[in-house]
């Protein structure tokens, strides 16, 4: 579900409820904003967009792979092999 206020960040916040039905096969991937702002030296974001598309893409494989695909293609795209502007965490859970 996309949007809404970080967690934790504000005391007492209220946030929605939402109920999803997930399958086999289903993929949830979890990341901070590291992972979409991360800036390559034409100061162009990674952005969720070709994160989607790159999930999409491999969303066959494990989330093992899935992590590691997406942390060599951030590194690609940024031209270092360290995250240097944002901490980025990412987690991936595949629906057995």
């Amino acid at each position: 579900h996309e949007g809404g206020l970080i967690l934790g960040v504000e005391p007492g916040a209220r946030f929605q409820q939402v109920d999803l039905q997930l399958a086999k096969g289903d993929l949830i991937f979890l990341y901070t904003d590291g992972v979409t702002e991360a800036m390559n030296p034409q100061e162009e974001e990674f952005g969720e967009e070709r994160l989607k598309d790159l999930l999409f893409r491999h969303k066959e494989r494990s989330p093992e792979e899935i992590l590691k695909i997406v942390s060599e293609e951030i590194q690609s795209f940024t031209g270092t092999a360290s995250f240097e502007s944002d901490d980025v965490t990412m987690f991936a859970l595949k629906i057995n």
